[in-house]
């Protein structure tokens, strides 16, 4: 009985090993001299989502500080307006509305996953808007990356409780 156990146990442990080694295997795409990961960071801290058009986790600024994959980490408001300014469609993958960045082979999709609001607990923007957090604070707010079909701008702050995806840098 114990030998069976511990070959459940074992065979347990290892497609929890297989399953974070997928979704942290990335090797980005570069756009602007700043290689951005292909899908926002998963549900659970330290991985990806599936697919570039799955929403991931919602984190709040705090959160996100340490929720990039190993080697990867938020970008700096520069770097989010440097990629802004890429080349810039707004699209649909798999029925799922966003914008892709760059262009050819080095380009991203970025979802409309909208952002959870602490002040009324709910979930606002999804499938219009997109809201992805930067590692550059602002007094008491943080500079953010909003998209939104006419509009794609990271000028804008929000307070570091809300919580919004997270598409990582290296």
């Amino acid at each position: 009985m114990r030998a069976v156990l511990f070959i459940l146990v074992l065979v347990f442990l290892s497609s929890c090993a297989i399953f974070r080694k997928t979704r942290t295997a990335e090797k980005g795409v570069e756009i602007s001299g700043i290689y951005w990961a292909s899908r926002n960071v998963g549900e659970i801290p330290g991985t990806f989502a599936e697919n570039a058009e799955s929403a991931g986790g919602h984190f709040s600024w705090e959160e996100a500080q340490e929720v990039c994959p190993e080697g990867w980490r938020l970008p700096t408001i520069e770097e989010l307006s440097a990629l802004k300014n890429t080349r810039v469609t707004w699209m649909r993958v798999n029925d799922v509305g966003g914008w892709a960045f760059g262009k050819g082979e080095n380009q991203i999709f970025i979802p409309a996953v909208g952002f959870e609001n602490p002040l009324t607990d709910t979930m606002d923007g999804k499938g219009e808007s997109g809201f992805y957090w930067s590692n550059s604070p602002h007094g008491i707010t943080v500079h953010y990356l909003f998209l939104a079909r006419d509009m794609v701008t990271a000028e804008f702050r929000l307070l570091p409780q809300s919580r919004m995806s997270v598409r990582c840098v290296k």
